[in-house]
């Protein structure tokens, strides 16, 4: 279009940058946006924005030098909209802490948080993820005051409260004190405006803790209704189904047990599940289910893939014990096969299985930074 201003000419760039990067073109979006920033003269915020696309552009090509570059170029702009530059922070302290630089990631975070005119939604986002990494640098203390400041903002986004609740729910947990996770759990699947995924999320991560707890009624009745929700992400319902199992398994509710892994397995589709078809199998060595265990682990064996029974010899060593045979087989097995087969047997006996301790996943448990 000859005719066409620099704006018009600008935006159709930055939109035609944006139709390559949809389809992973990112040389060719790269090309676009650079168009724009390298136009003279023009609106900050123009610049701004092509700069920011192009730091994705960057990023999503795996090159984080010339990402981090772009959002430093909008953060030096002393003409550029506080928003764009409180969102190149949050992008940059990401970016920073993708290369494991925990201190420069949350320098850029602070600075979110400590600006006057960033908006609350990036200001939450920031605090989340200052948290997320204060947790993963084992300073706890900090990481609970930052989520527990984005869940007393009267203007975050009730998802980002949804997720700071969730986040402190999972540290709580993790710091032993179940009774504080399952309150903040508790809060997220009370709220009517919770997005379906977070209250999924809490179900299934409160059942965990129920579980753990030694309430397994509860924990059951958690998983099922994740199971039982028909908009849950297809993810968590096949991990309720998993843990749900489990439970049913460890409380020696065998008929409970095996159509949850049925249709557990169902939902992965051929997925590699040997190692979870063990933490199963676990869960079932109980003294009441002796007799049938055996017979379980065969059909538990039939619906893995071909290539995952090998590793199910231990536990088929488990099954011939049980049905009878000598100890000779596993003798010949390396020492920690045995070793193994020996620690299964004993979840059998009555005197030792009082002492065990719950195995459900906790998969799933989310503690992961905004995006």
């Amino acid at each position: 279009m000859p005719d066409a201003t620099a704006e018009q000419h600008a935006k159709a760039l930055i939109n035609r940058g944006v139709a390559h990067l949809e389809t992973s073109d990112h040389a060719t979006a790269i090309a676009d946006y650079s168009c724009v920033i390298d136009m003279p003269g023009g609106p900050a915020e123009r610049r701004a924005k092509a700069l920011f696309n192009r730091a994705l552009a960057h990023g999503q090509a795996g090159d984080s030098a010339a990402e981090i570059a772009d959002y430093t170029c909008i953060i030096d702009m002393s003409d550029a909209p506080a928003e764009q530059k409180a969102k190149a922070l949050v992008k940059r302290g990401v970016a920073y802490g993708e290369a494991r630089d925990n201190a420069a990631q949350i320098a850029d975070y602070t600075r979110v948080i400590d600006m006057p005119d960033a908006p609350a939604e990036q200001q939450a986002k920031a605090l989340i993820n200052r948290g997320v990494t204060y947790g993963e640098s084992r300073d706890h203390a900090a990481e609970f005051a930052d989520y527990t400041r984005v869940i007393d903002m009267p203007d975050a986004l009730a998802e980002q409260r949804v997720k700071a609740l969730v986040n402190r729910g999972t540290a709580h947990g993790q710091a032993g004190d179940n009774t504080a996770a399952i309150a903040d759990y508790t809060r997220v699947i009370d709220m009517p405006d919770a997005p379906v995924e977070q209250r999924a999320r809490a179900l299934f991560n409160r059942g965990v803790m129920h579980a753990i707890a030694g309430d397994s009624a509860a924990g059951i009745a958690d998983y099922t209704r994740v199971i039982d929700m028909p908009d849950a992400p297809a993810e968590q319902h096949a991990k309720a189904l998993f843990n749900r199992g489990i439970t049913y398994g460890e409380a020696t509710d065998a008929d409970a047990a095996m159509p949850d892994w049925n249709a557990y397995v169902s939902l992965m589709q051929g997925a590699e599940l040997s190692s979870d078809a063990i933490t199963f199998l676990r869960s079932l060595a109980r003294p009441a289910l002796i007799a049938r265990w055996p017979d379980m682990f065969e059909l538990v064996l039939a619906s893995l893939r071909e290539s995952d029974r090998e590793v199910m010899l231990p536990l088929k060593l488990v099954a011939s014990r049980l049905k009878g045979a000598s100890e000779a087989e596993s003798d010949r097995q390396p020492p920690e096969v045995r070793e193994f087969v020996n620690e299964v047997l004993t979840l059998f006996d009555p005197r030792a299985s009082a002492d065990s301790t719950t195995t459900v996943a906790e998969a799933g448990i989310q503690h992961s930074p905004l995006r």
